[in-house]
């Protein structure tokens, strides 16, 4: 071999250190096996090194045309809260035991922010956008920054097609549930665009509980109403760029003295320069504000995020004709929150007022990938980000990733990485003063504050995950995955001492909090799925009948060991084991389809000492459609590809209205018996 050669081979190397995969436009596969998450780029869904799974269009409405939540939470290893953020009912995830904060939830690749501390309420993104839904676990800071610690879940919404798509659901049901969309798309020439509109309301306090003091006394039956507008445009500029532009509005009444605005704007180019190379430039814009008029809680804050970047790849071989496509990429983005110090008033009549809040931060992050194709059963990706923090240290995160496919349909994949989470704008800055609208005997204000600390370190996480994928035929699949994650210096909540009170002055609340770094904290487990579709060996019956079985269990550990006297062993709501079963039967003629998912789980903490305990449950729904016009169809009394598909359906939430108990004063961990019938159109 010559020199030039080894030096050629060393930099192929080098660049593998530090680099992921890309796949070229040359790669022309079927839409539906293709995903983007796990490299950021179109891999095939067989062939991935990162497993990714994928939930479609078809699966979604299986489950609810509401929300998004009952599917996810169908899955190993993750697990929806209800009722967690600003005890207004959200609807938030957890991946193998991490926190939502640390759960990357993604837009067509970008974040979806959902609010000033990057939780994002599941209800807020409407199921009548959704395409597809992908799911990585795991660690994937190199890719996507602070925050994807456990793993990443990427939405990506609906495009134009050749034929005109009309689509309209409206429906009603307990506790005032309304819900209305409607959704249109269509490709003209080389422009596609989708748009959708959709408006859902409840009464939620009646359904979850006492979940706020705004639903107090005649309030109660107030209803909170959340709204949504969409727009995605696709403009082919010749044969080889590309123009998007994408806007998702969404105003939700949160109750009857507190609302709040999420927007986002985002714009793409992307460039085919060849059938081995290919670049992208893109910018999005994200925003939240809102407004509290609770008495005690008055709150008014305004926070944006804008997000700017870029993506190169290059597909090469090297001389022992291993396969690399390198990728090279940049992120700049900047986060601003502007809190204004809302006028408190005291139960002696006096006045405080909380001090505002403006401040803003930026941090750049240069990343490298290379995905390798060692052989037809052998690949690998290595990859690194730099995140150069405005208020913090330089963070490195690599991530490398293998997978040995030595049989058809058999995949084992391991995956080791370091995840960041830098710690949000209100754990840094805010000061948050809430209920201090009375005196205790002794004359102290009542209610409780936490003020920001701006000397916080980031959260980091040190993770592996290994799995097993086997699906020798369409009858039969199985997923198996182990992981570990090892936090270091999370961020919890502790009493405020002299030092953190800085430049607050006057008469404060009893309790004061502030934001620090405990010591480190473990989550380790099992997840399994397993999918049959028995009647696929009966192809007779397959043909009109289908039957599928989704088992799902997770095992899960969790350790605190932040080393505080007062704290317990075991992190909160981490039940240790969770079975998933779901029955999903339908029949092509009716084009008819009846799911029924259950959810057991164990008995788990609520609370971080350890004390308070949610017991062992199970929780049922169910979801049942019938196709009318295919009913009219088999009698000749109307051809469905002329007017359309009319769709009778049903779905039931916690139909046998378990109660396990309330996690504090929040309401229930899961809403009431509930259940919401309705028509769907689709053309």
């Amino acid at each position: 071999m010559t020199a030039g050669a080894n030096l050629y081979r060393c930099s192929i190397l080098l660049a593998a250190l530090v680099s992921g995969n890309v796949a070229t436009a040359s790669d022309r596969l079927p839409i539906e096996n293709i995903v983007v998450t796990a490299t950021k780029s179109p891999t095939s869904l067989d062939s991935a090194t990162i497993p990714t799974q994928v939930i479609d269009r078809r699966d979604i409405l299986q489950s609810s045309v509401t929300g998004v939540e009952e599917i996810l939470n169908q899955i190993p290893g993750i697990f929806v809260r209800n009722n967690e953020q600003f005890r207004l009912g959200a609807s938030t995830v957890r991946m193998q035991g991490a926190d939502a904060n640390k759960v990357a939830i993604l837009l067509n690749g970008r974040r979806f922010r959902g609010g000033v501390d990057g939780v994002v309420d599941l209800r807020d993104i409407a199921v009548a956008n959704i395409e597809r839904i992908e799911i990585i676990r795991g660690p994937a800071s190199s890719l996507y920054g602070s925050d994807a610690m456990g793993g990443v879940i990427n939405i990506i919404t609906r495009s134009g097609y050749d034929e005109p798509t009309v689509e309209m659901i409206g429906g009603g049901g307990n506790f005032g549930a309304l819900l209305f969309s409607a959704s249109h798309g269509y490709q003209v020439g080389g422009l596609s665009y989708f748009i959708s509109g959709q408006h859902q309301e409840s009464e939620i306090a009646r359904e979850l509980g006492a979940i706020s003091d705004q639903f107090s006394g005649g309030a109660g039956d107030a209803k909170q109403s959340r709204s949504n507008a969409f727009v995605q445009l696709e403009q082919q500029v010749g044969n080889s760029h590309e123009l998007s532009l994408v806007g998702d509005v969404t105003p939700v009444r949160e109750g009857p003295q507190s609302e709040r605005l999420d927007w986002t704007l985002s714009s793409d180019w992307k460039w085919e320069v060849s059938d081995a190379t290919n670049f992208r430039l893109g910018a999005s814009r994200y925003a939240f504000q809102r407004e509290n008029d609770l008495e005690g809680f008055q709150e008014d804050v305004d926070y944006t995020d804008w997000t700017f970047d870029t993506l190169g790849s290059h597909s090469v071989l090297d001389p022992f004709d291993f396969a690399h496509t390198l990728s090279v990429g940049y992120v700049h983005r900047r986060s601003a929150i502007e809190s204004k110090g809302v006028e408190r008033l005291f139960g002696d009549g006096s006045t405080f007022t909380p001090p505002s809040t403006d401040e803003s931060v930026y941090f750049n992050s240069p990343f490298v990938q290379d995905e390798i194709e060692l052989s037809s059963s052998f690949s690998a990706v290595i990859g690194t980000s730099v995140d150069i923090h405005s208020l913090f240290s330089t963070e490195v995160n690599p991530r490398v990733a293998t997978a040995w496919r030595p049989l058809p349909g058999l995949r084992l994949a391991v995956l080791f990485g370091r995840g960041y989470r830098a710690p949000d704008l209100l754990q840094l800055f805010d000061s948050d003063f809430n209920n201090v609208v009375g005196v205790d005997p002794n004359g102290t204000p009542q209610g409780y504050a936490i003020i920001g600390n701006p000397d916080l370190d980031p959260e980091v996480d040190y993770a592996w995950n290994i799995q097993l994928d086997y699906e020798p035929s369409n009858a039969f699949s199985l997923s198996l995955t182990l992981f570990r994650h090892d936090f270091r210096d999370l961020i919890a909540t502790a009493l405020c001492d002299e030092e953190c009170l800085g430049e607050v002055d006057g008469d404060l609340p009893r309790l004061v909090f502030t934001n620090e770094n405990v010591d480190e904290a473990i989550t380790q487990g099992v997840e399994l799925g397993l999918a049959l579709r028995p009647l696929e060996l009966v192809p007779e019956a397959a043909s009109a009948h289908d039957i599928t079985i989704n088992l799902g269990y997770a095992f899960l550990d969790s350790e605190n060991r932040s080393g505080r006297d007062d704290d317990g062993n075991q992190l909160p709501f981490r039940p240790p084991h969770r079975f998933l079963p779901t029955l999903t039967y339908s029949y092509s003629p009716l084009r008819s389809v009846l799911r029924i998912s259950g959810e057991w789980e164990d008995r788990a903490y609520s609370d971080i000492t350890n004390t308070s305990v949610v017991g062992s449950h199970w929780i049922w729904n169910f979801k049942l459609s019938v196709s009318l016009a295919a009913a009219l169809e088999r009698l000749n009394l109307v051809e469905t590809d002329r007017y359309g598909d009319v769709e009778m359906f049903v779905q039931g939430d916690n139909v046998f209205d378990e109660t396990f108990g309330v996690p504090g004063p929040m309401g229930r961990a899961v809403g009431r018996r509930s259940f919401l019938a309705g028509v769907r159109y689709e053309l």
